[in-house]
């Protein structure tokens, strides 16, 4: 994994995209090469986000490259630049002539190029387990030009061959999002993936937010 080592002082940051719960992202330039830089966020001192954040670089460094996958450059977390955002922004924002109407075949074409991109990563062993339209980047800012493209691989796993269930000793997630035998056992495989993403269908075909208005102790309720 040496060859994906990028030196700091080659980067370049510009501009804050936006951040997690440990995370921070960046637009900035590697050689000239826009790029998108994350980082972990300053005085994170939880072990728990540090592991993650180190699995994810791992991870990255060795998933083969696909077009609805979005490209890894190096570590510190350096991945391609995408210039419309998080297909979030599209579906849900209230800013003027950034919410914009999708015919069906936009929509076709972002949900399947957010299929193909799991199935990518099923292929390589890995479950992502946070399928959501936050974590669907544009790569450009014409939504009907755009190709979709997943990202944010800080909560995905390694899975063994075959489709069968694995567990999780944390239980954190996005709730919204999780499959019923996620939220009950911890379990996770290629299947819960597979759920999120019709979740995701149910996001861009209504413009809401999954269970809008409902708790976590309700949504656990109604799942069980």
């Amino acid at each position: 994994t040496k060859r994906f080592l990028i030196p700091y002082k080659s980067l370049a940051k510009e501009k804050e995209l936006g951040h997690g719960a440990f995370g921070v992202v960046y637009k900035g330039t590697w050689d000239g090469v826009e790029v998108a830089i994350k980082e972990l966020k300053e005085r994170m001192d939880r072990k728990e986000e540090k592991r993650q954040f180190v699995n994810e670089a791992k991870r990255l460094c060795t998933l083969r490259p696909h077009p609805n996958v979005v490209q890894f450059y190096g570590v510190c977390i350096v991945l391609r630049y995408c210039k419309g955002g998080a297909l979030e922004h599209y579906i849900y924002s209230k800013e003027e002539g950034r919410r914009e109407e999708m015919d069906i075949d936009t929509i076709h074409s972002i949900l399947l190029g957010a299929a193909k991109g799991i199935r990518h990563l099923h292929q390589q062993g890995i479950v992502h387990r946070d399928i959501a339209a936050r974590n669907v980047l544009m790569t450009s800012k014409r939504i009907e030009e755009a190709e979709a493209v997943v990202s944010d691989f800080g909560l995905s796993r390694e899975v063994k061959e075959g489709n069968g269930a694995q567990q999780t000793r944390s239980r954190f997630g996005p709730i919204r999002w999780m499959s019923p035998e996620n939220l009950e056992r911890a379990e996770y495989s290629r299947k819960s993936d597979v759920f999120m993403w019709g979740v995701l269908v149910y996001e861009v075909v209504t413009r809401q937010v999954p269970w809008d208005g409902c708790t976590a102790m309700e949504i656990m309720r109604a799942m069980d």
